[in-house]
Formats: structure tokens, sequence, C-alpha cells
């Protein structure tokens, strides 16, 4: 029985065709040190790189990107950098990944700056009013806001946000490791300030490659330092530019395969394929007693469904449905600390959570509906 895979949320499997070709081609004839040779294929390496990049401020409208190794290590380039201290209040949702929620913890435990939490509606929705009020009360220094929830689906207002944040004139930070890509994103047109992402999600690249997207050109506080193939007598990285938060050696394959996966999204109508694939879902499980969906409205929702199964523990059923029925889901907290308290899924520990992709099929859901059913006999 072949495998179903449906934890892409984690990373989309399987990849396009041509992105696995490309990536032969790469490693067979541009993995050069970028920058740090006079010769042919070093120039190559580093042109290829600069495609990429600007195929991704085509991609989302933005002024800059500074390439880092993952979305992790973004947000810490980010959080670190941006020089908060004691007197800045630092909104956050609930549905931030430990990607930003454990920098700004230390960060909090560093400088004694205030993390305030964004209130919910009862449909798991931002509260915009009560943000307002809060706003009103302790005016925003920083706003860091997950642009598509890897727990439940949840598409945040960031549009809404950004103008409720600029209007208190503080800064909104996108969390964008789950929407780059399925969901259209114009940094220029929402004024979001930093949109961070990673590669080997819903761009359809690999492991290895993440950044910050900027409007305007990134002016913080480098938080690596060392090696950039330029001036290299100066023991100071360089005053301005993507090279000042460059150190290293870029890695040619994982950012160089961003041009050609950007190019193979923009022929798909992905969101309109995975928002039919969510609803079926959503349909299909709505009809098991025993289920329990965590979703907030079909409006602001796609790709990521999750749930619990009565009677059961999260990673029960997972295993079940892996050692049984060859089917690759999620279970437990998916490194969100703060939504599940609203949840309410500890006695399950955690949720169950199926994400889609292009490459997932009606079959697909099929399969999983029917091993829950046999599960539940």
């Amino acid at each position: 029985m072949n495998e179903v895979y449906l934890d892409n949320a984690a990373t989309t499997f399987p990849k396009p065709e041509i992105i696995y070709k490309k990536l032969d081609y790469l490693n067979r004839k541009e993995a050069f040190n970028s920058g740090r040779g006079a010769y042919k294929s070093s120039r190559i390496a580093y042109e290829t790189i600069e495609k990429s990049r600007r195929a991704l401020k085509k991609l989302a409208h933005a002024d800059s990107v500074v390439f880092c190794s993952s979305v992790t290590e973004a947000f810490n380039e980010l959080i670190f950098g941006l020089n908060i201290s004691a007197n800045d209040n630092i909104y956050y949702t609930p549905y931030e990944h430990n990607a930003v929620m454990r920098p700004l913890k230390r960060l909090s435990e560093k400088t004694h700056c205030h993390l305030i939490e964004m209130p919910l509606q009862k449909n798991m929705e931002i509260d915009l009013q009560k943000l307002e009020d809060n706003f009103l009360r302790k005016k925003p220094s920083y706003v860091f806001v997950n642009h598509l929830s890897n727990v439940t689906g949840y598409i945040l207002p960031i549009d809404r946000l950004s103008a409720l944040t600029h209007q208190y004139n503080g800064k909104i930070i996108c969390d964008g490791a789950q929407a780059l890509g399925l969901i259209e994103v114009d940094l220029e047109k929402s004024k979001i300030d930093y949109y961070c992402f990673t590669g080997h999600k819903n761009l359809y690249g690999v492991f290895g490659c993440g950044g910050i997207m900027c409007r305007g050109e990134l002016e913080i506080e480098p938080r690596l330092y060392g090696g950039t193939g330029s001036d290299s007598l100066n023991l100071k990285m360089p005053e301005r530019g993507n090279l000042r938060y460059e150190a290293s050696s870029p890695n040619v394959n994982a950012i160089g395969i961003l041009e050609t996966s950007i190019q193979w999204l923009m022929e798909k109508n992905i969101y309109e394929h995975e928002k039919n694939l969510t609803t079926y879902l959503v349909e299909t499980l709505n009809q098991i007693d025993e289920i329990q969906l965590h979703l907030p409205s079909s409006k602001s929702h796609i790709a990521v469904v999750s749930f619990t199964v009565e009677g059961y523990k999260s990673s029960e059923v997972a295993e079940i449905l892996d050692l049984d029925f060859n089917i690759s889901v999620r279970s437990g907290y998916h490194c969100c600390p703060k939504i599940h308290q609203y949840l309410g899924d500890t006695e399950s520990s955690g949720t169950i959570r199926i994400s889609l992709s292009y490459f997932n099929t009606k079959k697909d859901i099929d399969r999983i509906v029917a091993a829950l059913e046999e599960l539940l006999v």
C-alpha cells in the first residue's frame, strides 16, 4: 500500500519533478562558493543566488531579501537584532510557533520588555476590537503575527493587523513559514515591515534556506559574524546591504532552487486546489461523531486541519495510521505552546494534524477517513 503523506506543514513532499532535476543540476554544475572566487563558476553560483533573491522580491513585492539557513534563524536574527528595550511592548498572537516564542521569551528575560498576548474571539480568530483597546492602553512597539497557523490553518488578517499597528506607530513582523507560496503576499500593499519565510514548505524547495523580506533595506544589528568574501582585511561586518547579514558560505542549492520553484508555483492554482481539498476534508471528518475538529471559520481557513478523537491520545491515532494504514500525519502540540490552551486538548496530548499540499488528492482524504472509521468501529 502506497504511503499517503499528510504532514506538509512540516515540509512539503513530494517536490515537483522539476525541483529534483534542478537540484541535481545545481549539485553537478553550480555547487561552488558564491562570491568567494574570481573564477567563472563562482560568479555563476553568485548569479544563481541573486536570481532567487529577485524572484522572491517579485513574488512578495519586497524591497530586500536576506537569506538565512532557516526561518528559525531568521527570527533569531531579527528578534535579537532590533535593539528591543525594557520600555517596548511586544504583542504576539497565540498562534506563534516556538521559532518566535522561544526567542521572545529569552529576549524578555534579557531586556525585561513586555510580552503581551493578543485576545481571541470564541471562534478562535483575533479579536480586533479588544486588541485596539489594548493598543490604546499600551502602544505596540512590535507586533508578531503568524500569517497561516500550522495548528488550525487559520489565515490571520495581516492587512488589518498591519494597519492597526501602524496607526500606533508600531512595526509588524509576520511569520510566513506556512503561507508563502500558498497565499498571496504583498509587503508594499499590506505595509508589512518584516516577513520571515522558509524554502522547504509551500515554496516546494529543500531544507537549508530561509530568510527575511522587508520593505526598504534591513537595518538591524547583525547576529552572525564571519566571512563574506569581500573586504576581508576589515574585521567589521559590512555597514549596509545583504552581506551585513549573510556571513558564511551560502547554501547555493537550497537558495538557488527557489527561482525554479517560484516559476513552477506561478503556473499553478495551488490555493484553489488546496481550498477545495480542505473543504472536502472538513465535510467528511464532520460526519464522524467521535472526531472533534478545531477550526476557525471556513472563510479564513486552508490546508491544515487539526482534530482530536474521543478516547484516544493524539499520538496513538497517529501511530495506528502509520503502522496499520501507511498514512503519515503529525500529532502533539506542533511547537505552538499558546494556542493549545485555547483548544483545550491536553487530555488528548495535543491534536492530530492533517496538512495538505498541491500533490494531495481526494483519494488521499478518502483513505484517511476510511482508516479513521475503521479505527472507531
